[in-house]
């Protein structure tokens, strides 16, 4: 990308530099590989660009797809599709399903050995209406789909509508088509691992780093690529300006393979709707459009900071083609913008107050902060000198625009219409660095762009030297009916992607609609906006850490920068740069519609829930009260204020929830008197949380394997060890469980329908325009609460404990205390227009909103449209509901930690800094369970199945749920059929299909970590006995 030898470049000499004991930039992989005969004699030729990935599989409805697969390696393989009709016989999985005999060959071939798959692209398998022509999938073998996958076996497979191909495979529209697959190759989890150990110049010692998981060393073989090929290595991606393209963008891998795609000057276009940054988490897969009309050569790269720096870098290149024109993209208008941006240097404060707002508390004397946010011999505090974008009114640079304080460390709102042409003036008022201006979600020519790489020729990129000032160019694009009425993307300085960023250098760009060529969309008097940048700044890789370790720090001379605490006290984890509700000015009145602009940056840890406490909003079509973001993601959320009172905003996600990265908003009765939600049809629940014991495994067998997990060779061995040394797969937990009534000595008995519930506590379910009516009873030995999500309450019932020293009776619960909540069910908390009929939220303990969750005390809330629900308050147009919490339990974070030592490990002394034993404590579970040990998931062919999903926890708890055997169409916003679904933390989503499918199916996170220590399970669709299976009459078969 820099057009260095890699000896020269520092970022990547540690994975591609062979020596004494690094391995390289070379590496023995399995690859699928296309014949052109029976015989396997002759590969068929693939584009370059390609890479690692095996062959494209196309077919159309009504196709069969026949795979003569012959495994050519020396060790057993499989092929498992997505996306596509199989029988059991034609799975490709290895796992206790049941089968047996012949119905197992699909699941292991040998080496030699052939078998034939046959998959069908059947009307419950195909694109809906509203959905591309094609969209994409995988296949990859699943034997064990982590070390398979990291060793290489992985493909695409595209599925389109019936008479969009050829007999060939090719489209008929001729549309230019690329894949790209965004994945980290751990290296060090490949078959072939011992093999790539003796590349290194010392293999003894390579192999004892291995052993030993050397953080360096391991880190050396992780290959962030696109489609295999690291740091702009791949053939470029080549087409002609004008020329439209359609990329199917997919990620597989693990935790880490969250992956924020951009494509330098281009804007991509998702079922319509403009985005800059094109997600792909691990197994989604994403079609998008582009018509490049700017030649020259491009950057493709991960946003994410470690991605973006290790090597997940490649090149666009557009060819000039015909004559340039706009039209594709932007309305014929002659408006001209203009920007006068300065950057300068400040010193920030990110908790100006000095306080934890939240407590009232000084960060000086807050033990769990105060190495953050105070300055002393070895620590810098809260204060350093950053870089920032300012606005000017004119040219000459004198009168300064004052940004709203509000805005933070954020730069001035660049707002802009579709269409407009837009002139930036940049001048560098910064003393020793150069530094540029970068926009996202617009066009630019090659000579406008901010960013800096080898376009093969010369080291391109406009940048202003210090004390100099120059201009940029860019044209805004025309937004789709779908997108909001505006969409707010980022600008930044990208001299250095990575350090300009984390020095300050971002601020948002606001594309509006316009109503008609003359008018500026004017919103109603109570409308409101506010830009809320949710990111953790790094200030060990900003530019300025010397001189803020010079000037803060009380013993400069003794900093050791590469200490680990020194490390984490600057990662200052913030809203617009504030940190503990030190952002100032989010102020509101009951009836304002209010458009909040949220954005992110940063490395693979800004994995991001921002969850408004007191009201819900749509984003995306989907009725929320938490957000999710990714780095360089960015979202328009529409709210309409209902509901009086100071209320918190936070990001759920656990390590920037301690953190601080919380703020208030501040809703006001400023009219008439709000119209609050009446208390009508009362639904009453009475649930306890109380201490029981919970069995992680109680089969402890492994779904896959069937094998005995007491077996220390098994994989899962260590999540049920128990010992004097280990707590084993039992632990004291807290609960929720519902009662008869007020009484609470009776406990409701789970039935059939609700056994899989696990550790959940019991469903609350309503209507849209009902009251639920919680009489909580603390059964424990100390204190909880209850809060929902999506649901209306009153601030004094806010069940999150905000100050521990003045705690309301609804937030901190004692022990043998009851209180009664009230929740009412506006419109605002149940399905939106495009929703299905029910939509899910869940409700938690919130004294400590992270150790009262990993104690075990979370539950799932089903609203429903009016109608929808029995009178045994089940639904009506659906046979089968079922919730999953797809989860990392934390048991190191329970308030029950050490009395589980205590009781189950009494010989355990060293408590941290045990890895084994940390990781034996966490719990990558399905309702509490790992390894398939679930219970109640049986469905009938022909039912009509609901599923809610949902997750909560740290930026690990990013979840890629996989069903195998169905797909399901996602009915929120546009109609996309998947087999695959994302959630993040604390957020939930409901899918439904009708089960046609008969068989024991896999269920599974597609996250490789989360795969491995056993977030799975199986259900079950059974055949009814009158119900025969329509046989399937292809209109013709595709053999690969």
């Amino acid at each position: 990308i820099h057009s260095f030898l890699f000896i020269f470049s520092p970022s990547s000499e540690k994975f591609l530099v062979n020596s004494l004991i690094r391995i390289g930039r070379i590496y023995k992989k399995v690859i699928y590989e296309q014949f052109t005969n029976g015989q396997f004699n002759k590969i068929k030729p693939k584009e370059k660009w390609m890479g690692l990935l095996g062959p494209v599989i196309r077919a159309e409805v009504g196709d069969t797809i026949v795979i003569h697969f012959r495994n050519m390696a020396t060790r057993e393989f499989s092929v498992h599709p997505h996306g596509v009709r199989y029988t059991k016989g034609n799975e490709g999985a290895l796992y206790v399903d049941n089968t047996f005999g012949p119905l197992k060959k699909d699941e292991h071939v040998q080496p030699g050995e052939s078998y034939m798959y046959t998959w069908d692209i059947t009307s419950e398998f195909a694109p809906p209406a509203g959905d591309s022509a094609c969209i994409s999938w995988v296949y990859h073998s699943h034997i064990n789909t982590p070390v398979d996958t990291n060793s290489g076996l992985i493909g695409p497979l595209i599925t389109c509508k019936r008479g969009t191909l050829r007999t060939d495979g090719s489209r008929i529209d001729n549309k230019k088509e690329f894949i790209l697959l965004a994945k980290t190759y751990d290296e060090n989890v490949s078959f072939y691992s011992d093999e790539n150990q003796k590349r290194c110049g010392d293999p003894n010692e390579c192999k004892k780093l291995a052993e030993e998981e050397d953080e360096e060393y391991m880190d050396s073989n992780l290959m962030r690529t696109f489609n295999g090929y690291v740091y702009g290595n791949g053939p470029p991606f080549v087409l002609n300006a004008n020329e439209e393209v359609i990329w199917y963008v997919m990620g597989m891998g693990n935790e880490a393979g969250i992956h924020g795609i951009q494509f330098a000057g281009q804007v991509m276009r998702v079922h319509g709707q403009v985005y800059s940054t094109i997600e792909a988490m691990q197994a989604s897969f994403r079609s998008a459009t582009m018509k490049p009309m700017n030649p020259g050569r491009w950057l493709i790269s991960c946003a994410v900071t470690e991605h973006y720096t290790d090597g997940a870098l490649a090149f666009l290149d557009v060819k000039p083609q015909g004559t340039y024109t706009e039209n594709w993209r932007f309305p014929i208008n002659n408006n001209i913008k203009y920007y006068y941006l300065s950057i300068e240097e400040r010193f920030w404060d990110y908790a100006p107050s000095g306080k934890n707002n939240l407590t009232g508390a000084n960060l000086s004397d807050d033990p769990n902060t105060e190495g953050a946010f105070t300055s002393g011999p070895h620590r810098i505090g809260r204060c350093y000198k950053k870089a920032s974008f300012f606005q000017y009114k004119d040219s000459t640079f004198t009168t300064k625009i004052k940004t709203p304080d509000n805005m933070g460390l954020l730069g001035p709102v660049i707002r802009v219409y579709e269409g407009d042409k837009v002139v930036v003036v940049l001048k560098n008022f910064a003393t020793l660095r150069p530094y540029s201006f970068l926009p996202h979600g617009v066009t630019y020519t090659k000579p406008n762009e901010g960013t800096v790489y080898n376009d093969s020729k010369i080291i391109t990129g406009k940048i202003v030297e210090p004390g100099k000032k120059m201009t940029y160019e860019f044209f805004v694009p025309k937004l789709s009916d779908s997108d909001p009425m505006c969409k707010v993307f980022l600008y930044q300085s990208s001299v250095n992607h990575v350090r300009d960023l984390n020095s300050g250098l971002i601020g948002p760009l606001l594309i509006c609609k316009r109503i008609s060529p003359f008018i500026k969309p004017d919103f109603l008097r109570n409308h409101l906006e506010y830009f809320l940048l949710f990111n953790t700044f790094d200030e060990n890789l900003s530019w300025y850490l010397d001189q803020n370790i010079q000037k803060f720090a009380k013993d400069p001379q003794g900093v050791d920068v590469t200490n680990e605490d020194f490390v984490e006290s600057n990662k200052k984890h913030g809203i617009n740069g504030l940190v503990y509700a030190n952002l100032p000015g989010l102020n509101m009145c009951v009836g304002d519609r209010v458009d909040w602009y949220v954005m992110s940056f940063g490395n693979e840890q800004d994995i991001h829930s921002p969850y408004f406490h007191g009201h819900t909003f749509q984003q995306e079509n989907f009725r929320e009260d938490t957000s999710n973001l990714i780095p360089a993601q960015s979202w328009t959320l529409q709210m309409t204020t209902q509901n009086p009172g100071r209320w918190l905003l936070e990001c759920r996600t656990t390590i920037h929830f301690k953190e601080g990265m919380r703020a208030f908003y501040n809703v006001k009765i400023c009219y008439n008197a709000p119209d609050l939600p009446r208390k009508t049809n009362i639904r009453r629940y009475f649930i306890a949380a109380e201490e029981l014991r919970w069995d992680h495994a109680p089969k402890k067998r492994s779904i896959v394997t069937g094998n005995d997990l007491n077996n220390v060779d098994e994989d899962g061995n260590i999540y049920i060890r128990h010992n004097q040394y280990f707590i084993g797969s039992v632990y004291k937990k807290a609960l929720f469980r519902e009662y008869t009534d007020e009484k609470f000595d009776q406990r409701v008995v789970r039935d059939s329908s609700d056994v899989h519930l696990g550790v959940m506590g019991p469903i609350i379910r309503a209507e849209v325009g009902e009251t639920i009516e919680v009489h909580f009873k603390n059964k424990a030995s100390r204190p909880y609460s209850m809060l929902p999500h999506g649901l209306y309450f009153q601030n004094e019932e806010d069940g999150e404990l905000y100050n521990a020293s003045n705690p309301t009776a609804a937030s901190k619960v004692m022990p043998n205390s009851t209180f009664k909540y009230t929740w009412r069910v506006p419109a605002s908390s149940g399905p939106g227009a495009k929703d299905p009929n029910c939509i899910s939220w869940h409700y938690i303990s919130a004294v400590d909103p992270i150790k009262d969750v990993y104690s075990g005390l979370i539950g799932p809330i089903i609203i429903c449209r009016k109608g929808i629900l029995n009178n045994n308050e089940k639904r009506k147009d659906v046979d089968k509901e079922f919730v999953f919490l797809f989860w990392v339990l934390d048991e190191n974070q329970s308030w029950y930690f050490k009395d589980n030592i205590n009781y189950y490990a009494p010989g355990r002394k060293k408590i941290s800094g045990d890895e084994d034993f940390e990781e034996s404590n966490l719990f990558h579970s399905i309702n509490g369970q790992i390894y398939g040990n679930n219970e109640g998931l049986l469905i009938n062919v022909g039912d009509k199945v609901a599923w809610y999903l949902m997750s909560y926890g740290s930026e690990k708890d990013v979840h890629t749920v996989h069903l195998h055997g169905q797909t399901f169409i996602n009915k929120a916003g546009m109609r996309q059929r998947s087999d695959v679904i994302t959630i993040s933390p604390s957020t939930t989503r409901q899918v439904e299909f009708e089960a046609t499918n008969p068989g024991t199916w896999f269920l599974h996170c597609h996250v490789n970590d989360h795969i491995a220590a056993g977030m799975e399970t199986v259900y079950t669709i059974l055949k009814k006995r009158s119900h025969l299976v329509r046989s399937f009459n292809p209109f013709g078969n595709r053999d690969y």
